[in-house]
């Protein structure tokens, strides 16, 4: 989804300038009709998965070993020595790959780790951003990880009481849609909208109302 070819494109990276003022003006028309706050988050990464290392070390090695054995024509050739080399080296080798390409370490990495990590990834975010500060905890953060392909919506304690957490799906399938699509800027604004409707439908905007949080993009590299 934030990919060219083989290669990740960081969160920074990813929108124009014209990009970020188009995501801040979804913002302030979704708004326009809740008390809630919406903070768009879009992240490089979540999580660097450290368990890729040994898994991808563990393939490496027994897949030189493998060679190593083929290349010697069977158990009469190689010596344990040489053996013990090329699983080492498969070793070295399949884990300095897992430390230097993200990708493989997302490869490497279960769905459920994947998942656990954007969605803790996504709470801390209502923290850092502080979402958790609004005046009647109406703050949800729309977060996407670009590494993991996921996208989260996260809310404070008033949102999680009151609405379903599938009612944030459509808005987090507009987005991933738009993302694949080649278009992140449009993404984001379609799951702004959605994320705005269900909040309008349990937060109605009040006279009173003030925007408490900046309208911007947040991204994190």
């Amino acid at each position: 989804m934030a990919y060219r070819g083989d290669l990740m494109i960081r969160a920074s990276r990813l929108f124009t300038e014209a990009d970020r003022q188009e995501i801040s003006a979804a913002v302030a028309q979704a708004e326009a009709r809740t008390a809630g706050e919406i903070v768009p988050v879009v992240a490089t990464a979540s999580g660097r998965y450290p368990a890729a290392a040994p898994r991808a070390g563990m393939l490496g090695g027994l897949g030189l070993l493998a060679a190593t054995w083929l290349a010697f024509e069977g158990p009469a050739g190689p010596g344990l020595p040489v053996l013990l080399g090329g699983l080492l080296a498969g070793y070295a080798l399949g884990a300095a790959a897992a430390a230097g390409l993200p990708v493989l370490r997302r490869a490497l990495a279960s769905p459920r780790e994947r998942e656990d990590t954007v969605h803790a990834a996504a709470r801390a975010a209502l923290s850092t951003f502080r979402v958790r500060r609004t005046r009647e905890a109406t703050g949800v953060v729309l977060y996407v990880s670009l590494l993991e392909r996921l996208v989260v919506v996260a809310a404070d304690d008033a949102v999680e009481d009151q609405v379903d957490e599938a009612a944030f799906d459509p808005a987090a399938d507009a987005v991933l849609s738009g993302l694949r699509a080649g278009e992140p800027a449009r993404a984001l604004a379609d799951g702004i909208r959605l994320v705005g409707e269900v909040l309008a439908r349990h937060f109605p905007i009040r006279p009173d109302d003030v925007n408490e949080l900046s309208n911007e993009l947040r991204l994190i590299d």
